[in-house]
């Protein structure tokens, strides 16, 4: 199936092989979307180019697609998960490049500042509970001989997200004043 869009990270192929299930969803547009947004925007804050920013995310994404160690990681955090799907990947590379774009045509440190604080709150494991919580919910909602699993936290492993993320945010913030004070 081929959605455009969904509040819930289904995207990609799932499997809870005890339980029989397998799901396979196509999404656009999923909330790890705003990572890709923001993450652009950021990238092109810190002077990175169209060119460069979009070969960097299209490596990330088709490591992430095809490498199966990655794929084992991602499985330990979102329980049961084998891949994404190509168009998730061509919608986050978009949405990417949106972000980059956004940043170049509005140079504005209130926007970059709310960009910032959305990521942080995004890369925070609250958030990313939330996210997983949301995920798992809904596949148990699909199939019903899930409702008795217990799936595991595993969002601790965002920390290194979240921290990267102040220390980028830091960054670019003294980047900031110091553009300014010149």
């Amino acid at each position: 199936m081929y959605k455009l869009f969904s509040l819930y990270e289904t995207d990609g192929i799932f499997e809870h092989d005890k339980m029989n299930v397998k799901h396979s969803d196509n999404i656009f547009i999923t909330p790890w979307s705003i990572a890709h947004f923001a993450t652009g925007y950021v990238m092109s804050e810190a002077g990175i180019n169209y060119l460069s920013g979009f070969t960097i995310h299209s490596l990330y994404e088709a490591i992430t697609l095809y490498s199966e160690t990655i794929k084992d990681k991602w499985k330990k955090v979102y329980i049961g998960h084998k891949t994404d799907s190509i168009f998730n990947t061509l919608g986050d590379t978009i949405v990417f490049m949106i972000g980059m774009f956004l940043a170049k045509k509005n140079n504005s440190v209130i926007l970059l500042l709310i960009i910032l604080l959305i990521g942080l709150i995004f890369y925070s494991t609250s958030f990313q509970n939330y996210i997983n919580d949301k995920r798992m919910n809904k596949f148990k909602e699909l199939y019903p001989q899930l409702k008795n699993v217990k799936f595991h936290d595993h969002t601790e492993r965002y920390n290194l997200f979240f921290y990267l993320w102040i220390f980028v945010s830091v960054t670019l913030i003294i980047k900031k004043k110091i553009e300014k004070k010149i």
